[in-house]
């Protein structure tokens, strides 16, 4: 909770603005009375480096509030709205960037873009019960949005209208969930025995795939329905500590879905449903092998949830795909400024599932395993600085695939990012960043590769206590990378013959942003 009130104005490179204001709206009498609330929005506003203006804007508004009862007992609520639209370049070919069709900011068809709003409100209860427990109870409600339009693949279908296509819905989700916690002693052992139960369901009215025009004109409406989605869950987790080294951590939990769909491009009306249950157990072991040094084993059975228009059309069967995954690795403080963390693990799934939007279906893509390596570093270098690096190594496959067409499209090898962060006493403070990608496969044989990136960022700030200055810069290196990637078929307005080669969303150029805060 901010105990004091923000408000923060920023501008820089490509016409791009950010107002943002915090408010703490109780005052200090109502903290020390427990209740402290606060409210805040921002709008923001850029065109993107973007030959066709991105003319993206974006507005927030929050607020919170939280009562701490003379009791122990804890209330929160709280509520927030987003409306956001924009104008979009979209995925380009580069075989346009090769032929001096386009440049990598331009566009076969700027038309794309769309809107969407949402808003949210929950209320949450913590209670403290007798015998060294609490209860914990919470409802929510969000009210969704959603209108995009894409062109993936240009002149594909449609040689003479385009391939423009619409995604649209409205849904509102209404949920509650709740969860007890207690700890006993017996002996020399100690267990917290934790229970959770809940209930999530999605409505979502005319859920649409249409072919359009120029954002104006339907063409050709590919799905049209209403979905209606239950999801039930309660768990049982029990966690055992054995003196001061051994902990053990056991959960089960149960999932039920229920899912139901009216397709209105019937001409009679029908209700399609299917219901399944899921399972899943999950065990950890923990040892603290010294003060500074933690070992670790976790693992865990888990699900794929999936399209409910795929699951009524399958009649509940093979819906919830099961997920498998174990952790092995280590915590360690070899010295007191520094922090080291390692873990390998492995996931299987029983079946990966990938949406064609384009097309409005889900492909399932048969089982696939992943295996990694995961490391982080945290090292003080000084007082004032501050080093931090994460790495991350993973090699997946297609189980049912033969060699040499096993790959999973876009799936990550290799990717890291750390850097450097300063916070001096005369104010000063600020960051040195890095980000890096490998290049992947984009398609199951590899001949079409996703490519990496190494991008630098950093800022700068001048801060007291009634107002701060900053400078932001992003990509310094003004690196030539890409952010959405696919290997996509696609065909020109002048193509007599599709190509089926990399498309790929630019990432921004070289960036700045200069800001000015006050405190009040």
């Amino acid at each position: 909770m901010p105990e004091q009130s923000l408000f923060k104005i920023q501008s820089g490179r490509f016409n791009t603005q950010r107002a943002l204001a915090i408010s703490e709206v109780l005052g200090q009498k109502a903290r020390q009375n427990g209740q402290y609330a606060y409210v805040a929005s921002e709008y923001q506003f850029t065109d993107g480096p973007f030959e066709s203006p991105q003319n993206f804007n974006r507005l927030n508004l929050f607020g919170k509030y939280t009562y701490r009862m003379a009791n122990g007992d804890l209330l929160r609520i709280q509520g927030s709205m987003l409306k956001s639209k924009w104008d979009a370049s979209g995925q380009i070919p580069q075989r346009a960037i090769d032929r001096g069709i386009i440049n990598r900011f331009g566009a076969i068809d700027d038309t794309e873009g769309g809107a969407t709003s949402r808003s949210n409100l929950s209320a949450e209860l913590t209670r403290n019960m007798p015998g060294d427990a609490f209860l914990n109870q919470q409802i929510y409600w969000v009210d969704y949005d959603f209108e995009l339009y894409s062109n993936f693949t240009f002149f594909l279908n449609d040689p003479v209208n385009g391939d423009q296509i619409r995604q649209k819905e409205h849904r509102s989700i209404f949920g509650y969930q709740g969860k007890y916690e207690r700890q006993t002693l017996l002996g020399p052992l100690r267990f917290t025995t934790t229970g959770g139960w809940g209930l999530r369901y999605d409505q979502v009215n005319d859920n649409e795939l249409s072919r359009s025009l120029n954002r104006q004109t339907t063409t050709e409406r590919l799905s049209l329905g209403d979905v209606n989605e239950l999801n039930a869950f309660a768990y049982l987790a029990e966690e055992i500590l054995f003196g001061q080294r051994w902990t053990l951590q056991g959960a089960l939990r149960l999932d039920f879905f229920r899912s139901e769909y009216n397709d209105q491009l019937q001409t009679r009306y029908r209700t399609q449903s299917a219901q399944k249950a899921f399972l899943g157990p999950k065990l950890s072991l923990v040892y603290d092998w010294m003060p500074n040094f933690q070992w670790f084993l976790k693992s865990g059975v888990g699900f794929h949830s999936n399209d409910t228009r795929v699951v009524v059309a399958q009649n509940g069967v093979e819906i919830l795909p099961a997920a498998y995954g174990v952790d092995f690795g280590f915590n360690a403080k070899p010295a007191e400024r520094v922090f080291f963390h390692l873990a390998a693990w492995y996931l299987f799934l029983q079946q990966e599932f990938v949406y064609v939007g384009d097309e409005a279906i889900v492909e399932p893509s048969g089982r696939t395993r992943r295996i990694g390596l995961d490391a982080s570093l945290r090292y003080q270098l000084s007082p004032v600085l501050f080093a931090d690096a994460d790495l991350s190594l993973t090699n997946g496959r297609s189980v049912d695939d033969p060699e040499g067409a096993d790959a999973i499209p876009l799936a990550p090898r290799l990717t890291s990012s750390g850097g450097l962060v300063f916070n001096q006493s005369t104010g000063f403070n600020g960051s040195f960043r890095y980000r890096y990608v490998q290049k992947r496969p984009a398609n199951p044989e590899g001949t079409v590769e996703a490519l990496g990136y190494f991008l630098l960022d950093a800022g700068v700030n001048y801060t007291r206590p009634k107002f701060e200055i900053g400078l932001h810069l992003e990509n310094l290196l003004n690196a030539d990378w890409n952010e959405a990637q696919f290997d996509t078929e696609s065909r020109l307005f002048n193509e007599l013959e599709p190509v089926s080669e990399l498309h790929f969303t630019p990432g921004a150029s070289f960036f700045w942003k200069v800001s000015l805060s006050f405190f009040l």
